[in-house]
């Protein structure tokens, strides 16, 4: 595929997140059904790059993408955007919010802090730095997948 297929592409999924936009805005059902399992993929990707390895054994992605799905169903009124960029900067930005919150729930509880928790095959300073680049190739190989579609 060619860089101007691509980008034509690119640009008829932007056009079409924005009428699922509009046409939700305008009490569409179907189209508030496409709109947010257009954004489904994106939000586990965000979960994902936002949530804490050490916090993995104790809350998954799948749970904080559902999270961000329900905050967002209910909070769609807020949604001030009219764009596809916005549209998924606008659930990054909750995804985010959750797995910070998931951390906060878990980082103060005694016994059951994820912190306290010890890798049994390998040192945790490596892993943090694992992680960071993992979830920043996985972030930049979803960008890439999307914009090849």
């Amino acid at each position: 595929m060619s860089h101007r297929e691509e980008a034509d592409r690119r640009a008829a999924d932007g056009e079409r997140i924005a009428a699922w936009i509009r046409a939700t805005r305008a009490g569409d059902p179907s189209a508030r059904q496409r709109l947010f399992e257009a954004g489904r993929s994106y939000l586990a990707v965000a979960a994902a790059f936002h949530l804490q390895r050490r916090l993995r054994a104790k809350v998954d992605v799948s749970d904080i993408v559902q999270e961000a799905l329900l905050d967002a169903h209910g909070g769609f009124e807020r949604f001030a955007g009219n764009t596809a960029g916005e549209w998924l900067s606008w659930l990054r930005r909750i995804a985010e919010r959750n797995a910070l919150d998931a951390a906060k729930r878990w980082r103060g509880t005694a016994k059951r802090d994820a912190g306290r928790e010890v890798a049994l095959d390998g040192d945790a300073e490596g892993d943090r730095k694992s992680t960071r680049l993992n979830s920043s190739h996985l972030v930049i190989s979803y960008a890439v997948f999307c914009l090849k579609k």
